[in-house]
């Protein structure tokens, strides 16, 4: 019945054309459409998020143009030829896009109830850029998850050389650690990474992350 809904408010929008969101956005309308997985996905369209902002309430819609306009830049990095591989990885893995796109998750669960279910390494980014958004390990590093039904079995993180300061990787492993106890994966293996040389590794995230 809700995609039913969502297709007929879909039809009106299109047969309006471009306009303008309303001042006050249509809630309804806003709740239709992320009910059906409108700009929830790891990686919504820029098509996708054109439809929400033209319903959007004033709140949301910063956070909709922004996500729209990442979505149109790596739109047009995807038909460069040849690729810039380089600035598709890091289109994709921006701190700052995962960090919209979360708050866009909270706006659609405070106000319209719905929960996005969102991979391991999104949660991962979203959890780092709510506690650790000044961190300067964010930068240089990889994270890697294994995952068995929807639960994290272990994580690693990836330093592609020692950092300076070295106690960066302390830093990060703690919060690697914390993360996995706030996501429910307790026990979960912990690993970091500097190249290929394992610097630490732990069977559970309650492990001390101590530099030998």
């Amino acid at each position: 019945m809700k995609r039913a809904i969502a297709a007929v408010v879909l039809t009106a929008l299109l047969a309006a054309g471009c306009a303008e969101a309303p001042e006050p956005g249509d809630l309804a309308a806003f709740c239709s459409l992320l009910q059906t997985g409108s700009g929830l996905t790891p990686a919504p369209t820029a098509e996708d998020l054109e439809r929400l902002s033209l319903v959007a309430p004033p709140a949301a819609r910063p956070t909709i143009e922004a996500l729209q306009n990442r979505a149109r830049d790596f739109d047009e990095l995807l038909a460069e030829d040849p690729p810039d591989l380089e600035a598709l990885f890091n289109a994709r893995f921006d701190p700052q896009a995962s960090s919209e796109q979360a708050a866009l998750d909270r706006y659609a669960l405070s106000t319209c109830g719905i929960a996005a279910d969102r991979p391991a390494p999104t949660r991962w980014n979203s959890f780092t850029e709510e506690n650790y958004g000044d961190a300067e390990w964010r930068y240089v590093i990889t994270a890697q998850f294994t995952v068995a039904s929807n639960r994290i079995v272990s994580a690693t993180i990836v330093f592609a050389q020692a950092p300076e300061p070295i106690t960066l990787v302390e830093d990060a492993c703690r919060a690697i650690s914390e993360f996995l106890i706030a996501d429910g994966a307790d026990p979960g293996g912990v690993q970091v990474l500097i190249g290929s040389v394992v610097a630490l590794e732990y069977g559970t995230p309650g492990g001390l992350c101590r530099l030998p």
